[in-house]
């Protein structure tokens, strides 16, 4: 993940704005699993990357979907 979110953040992007991020799972079953652990780790490989404390994300948007063929996770960040 913070691999990823370096290849794509702006060069000009600041670490101490507030930002929403929205987060689409896409589950391989429907076996029971915890979506708030998936949010937390994806917060904690961003930091340093989008920004220095996960307080600075005041809006959060978690949709969990089933894609048996292409299970993922996509994540929006939007600085406000």
């Amino acid at each position: 993940v913070k691999a990823v979110g370096l290849a794509n953040v702006p060069r000009d992007w600041p670490l101490d704005a507030k930002y929403s991020v929205v987060l689409a799972i896409y589950w391989p079953d429907l076996r029971r699993r915890d979506a708030s652990n998936v949010l937390k780790s994806i917060e904690d490989a961003l930091h340093g990357v989008f920004w220095n404390d996960d307080c600075q994300i005041v809006e959060i948007h978690v949709v969990c979907s089933l894609d048996r063929d292409q299970p993922r996770v996509e994540c929006e960040v939007v600085r406000l």
